[in-house]
């Protein structure tokens, strides 16, 4: 997908073969990705509550600032001491010893319940 100025949304989730470029900023409740074979590219801001972010997925360009809470690996230098729970709802946290078949690197987050979260238009962000 091409956005020629600013991208709002409440949430944008990236998996597999997707292409993002945002030529503006973009601004979501949440910002997530995993595993893609991807160009994610956001020339200005990406301001999101929280930017959950698993299997080695980080996008290629901000050009900007990013605002927010970041969920990620320690392997991307973009973690944050951020506990998952204070931002995100308790419905798409993994708990202890859990599975999930999206193999979701991100400390905490079930990918799978995230991803269902956000197709039914749930929310997926504390407040």
């Amino acid at each position: 997908m091409v956005v020629l100025g600013d991208l709002r949304a409440a949430n944008v989730y990236l998996e597999g073969d997707a292409k993002l470029l945002v030529l503006g900023s973009v601004t979501v409740d949440a910002f997530a990705g995993n595993m893609t074979d991807k160009l994610v590219m956001i020339h200005g801001d990406l301001r999101a509550k929280v930017t959950v972010l698993s299997g080695e997925f980080g996008p290629d360009l901000v050009g900007g600032t990013l605002h927010g809470a970041v969920v990620a690996p320690a392997c991307l230098d973009l973690a944050q001491d951020v506990d998952p729970a204070s931002v995100l709802v308790p419905e798409v946290l993994r708990t202890d010893g859990e599975d999930d078949w999206r193999s979701f690197d991100a400390p905490r987050v079930h990918g799978g319940r995230l991803l269902s979260r956000i197709d039914e238009g749930l929310p997926v962000v504390l407040g």
